[in-house]
């Protein structure tokens, strides 16, 4: 019974039975290390202060403890005075974080415990070992301002409803709220149908125990399921050709460090630099898509002209390289980032943790007007003389026209028509089109929920 298990599954126990404050209390009361912190002269706490500020950077960049004797060595040289050699290794950094987490959630349980109603944040992923993981973030009032923190990270039994059920219970369970569900009256996810089924869903399995609670389908969720709709109906499949073509150059380098730098000399002998390609998907689909996007056109003289020189025995890539050099590569790559950028200025409003539901909804409302002000301002930049208006303006004055046809960032274009600039018109006018039917469609149950249809009605002042 005095195994370092047995002693390990006791200080959890302890934990639990007496919260974290007094569990912490009680290590200083009765432990040789906390009497020890107790007899701790002035210059002793500061140096534990400075090992407790540090393995909490650690942890709140998400870096490993073994950079923690890094980061007390750099503290050292950059004249701290010097701590000694106790409790600076990776072990005591993981303790330090264990005690800090465990003070965190007690100043947590006591702000829910002051606070009357809070809504429920949740959403599922999946860590390195591919074991689906369930995050629960809580959203409440804290001193008359809307806080939101993250509360647990649950791994469910099972990936259906009841299992992430569990998953949220045990996350206010862990906090001493065993009776959450009197005061919690929301909760929201994104659209999958374990989440918001109509018979089994995780919404339905809450508003069993708690009948008034509103269940919101994620805003930037129905946005980004908005905007996949769109291109996915649009009869042109060149988004999946730009799709392919960033996915493809990403894991390329991505996955061989060694292209990576014969890429860089490559733009070394030009004069100029060049990023690695970016990941085009991500937890924030649009931002991601629009950013690789743009690093795409803005260097795809670089990156075509190295794959070039390196492709001469690969027969896969030079069938790439075929393909994307035609002139509706780059083209594609313009309309889009001046489609996406008001979209993406939107996906990225909803996701700030100073999140306004009210300008957000507002904004939803307006999706169609900012949209079709768009549309005329793309398709009436065709008779403006400012060349740097939008994407495709610019692009067009970088082309040049020479004997041997036309070229972009010393790569010749093929299949390039004179025609662009009419396909170009019909593309911003059919796109913008189908974002403004497929998001308005997305976003069309607002007005059948009361917290939207009234009471965000009354908060905006624009109303008034």
């Amino acid at each position: 019974m005095q195994s370092e298990q047995h002693k390990e599954a006791s200080n959890i126990q302890s934990k639990s039975d007496m919260g974290a404050i007094p569990y912490l209390q009680s290590i200083v009361e009765e432990t040789p290390i906390g009497k020890g912190l107790a007899r701790m002269a002035d210059k002793d706490r500061e140096n534990m202060r400075v090992k407790f500020n540090s393995a909490y950077y650690l942890a709140k960049k998400e870096s490993p403890f073994r950079d923690y004797p890094d980061i007390l060595n750099l503290q050292i040289k950059n004249s701290v005075p010097k701590f000694g050699e106790s409790y600076a290794n990776e072990r005591a950094a993981a303790v330090f974080t264990d005690y800090i987490a465990a003070v965190e959630k007690e100043e947590l349980a006591k702000a829910l415990a002051e606070g009357s109603y809070f809504s429920v944040l949740s959403d599922g992923s999946t860590d390195n070992s591919v074991q689906e993981q369930e995050l629960v973030y809580v959203l409440f009032l804290y001193q008359g301002k809307p806080r939101v923190t993250f509360l647990d990270i649950e791994t469910p039994k099972s990936c259906d409803a009841e299992g992430i059920f569990e998953c949220i219970t045990k996350a206010f369970k862990r906090i001493g709220l065993e009776k959450f569900t009197d005061r919690l009256c929301g909760i929201n996810v994104d659209g999958a149908s374990v989440n918001l089924g109509k018979h089994r869903g995780v919404a339905t399995r809450l508003k069993e125990v708690a009948p008034w609670l509103l269940a919101v389908h994620c805003f930037n969720h129905r946005l980004e399921l908005g905007v996949k709709d769109a291109f996915t109906g649009f009869p042109i499949k060149a988004f999946e050709d730009i799709d392919e073509m960033l996915l493809k150059l990403y894991y390329y380098y991505q996955k061989s460090p060694k292209r990576l730098r014969d890429l860089r000399s490559f733009a070394e002998e030009f004069g100029e630099t060049v990023p690695k390609p970016t990941k085009a998907c991500g937890t924030r689909w649009i931002n991601h898509k629009w950013s690789a996007m743009k690093i795409a056109l803005e260097n795809y003289g670089k990156y075509i002209g190295h794959l070039t020189e390196i492709s001469a025995d690969n027969a896969e890539m030079q069938g790439f390289l075929k393909k994307w050099s035609r002139a509706r590569i780059p083209f594609q790559l313009a309309i889009y980032l001046d489609i996406l950028s008001p979209i993406r200025r939107l996906s990225l409003g909803m996701q700030d943790e100073k999140h306004d539901p009210v300008k957000q909804v507002r904004r939803i409302q307006e999706f169609d007007l900012i949209m079709e002000k768009l549309k005329k301002a793309l398709t009436g930049s065709f008779d403006e003389d400012n060349n740097d208006l939008t994407y495709y303006k610019r692009l067009i004055r970088d082309i040049v026209e020479g004997e041997d046809g036309h070229v972009y960032q010393r790569i010749k274009l093929t299949h390039y028509e004179n025609s662009i600039e009419d396909d170009v018109k019909y593309q911003y006018t059919s796109v913008i089109n189908l974002l403004i039917e497929n998001i308005q469609s997305r976003f069309s149950n607002l007005q059948d929920t009361a917290v939207f249809r009234n009471i965000v009605r009354i908060l905006d002042v624009k109303t008034w």
